[in-house]
């Protein structure tokens, strides 16, 4: 996705055009289907709650406890995010879309 976004504004198609948030709408969609099939085949999401830290209350912590676990945004996530973010860069897209097509409409009023 990055180097597509990198890509796209010496293309001609920012971010403030909808053809941009469409193919970002599908990469996501697609990523989503791809995880469901890999679900169905026995791939397993890691778990990303942290696990149970054993607390001593004896002890004085100077630090904070190590949480290990994993950070959202460096692990997959549930089809359902990508999903969801298909459907938010879609209802993007028709915004932009909307916009173009009432910049028409006015200049063919004008």
């Amino acid at each position: 996705m990055k180097r597509f976004c990198d890509l796209s504004k010496s293309w001609g198609i920012g971010e403030d055009t909808f053809e941009y948030w469409s193919w970002a709408a599908r990469q996501y969609r697609i990523l989503a289907e791809i995880l469901e099939i890999a679900l169905r085949a026995g791939l397993r999401l890691p778990p990303l709650l942290p696990q149970q830290v054993e607390e001593r209350p004896q002890q004085l912590a100077l630090e904070p406890p190590s949480m290990p676990g994993l950070a959202p945004a460096n692990t997959l996530q549930h089809p359902g995010y990508y999903y969801f973010q298909a459907a938010r860069y879609t209802q993007e897209r028709y915004k932009r879309f909307k916009a173009i097509e009432d910049a028409e409409v006015r200049s063919l009023h004008s």
